[in-house]
């Protein structure tokens, strides 16, 4: 049996780009041990992240993704929430 947890959201805070990036790394790998631990499954095919910036301030392009074990997560402008 294979269950899924539909979703799940997660939030990190920091000014520090590169700690940011580091702590959603950390965040992320994390949350894959916890819902294998749990019998659940993170789809990492549909998992994405974003960064929340004032609309004047431009983010490099060095921050365009996550790698995450041998997956790489993209950066999104926006996201659907589920109802």
């Amino acid at each position: 049996m294979m269950l899924f947890a539909d979703g799940t959201n997660a939030f990190v805070i920091n000014n520090d780009l590169n700690q940011l990036k580091q702590s959603a790394g950390k965040l992320l790998s994390n949350l894959c041990e916890w819902f294998t631990a749990n019998n659940l499954i993170l789809n990492m095919n549909k998992t994405n992240c974003g960064i929340f910036h004032p609309p004047r301030k431009i983010i490099s392009t060095d921050y365009n993704s996550l790698t995450v074990g041998h997956t790489i997560i993209n950066r999104v402008n926006c996201v659907k929430y589920l109802d």
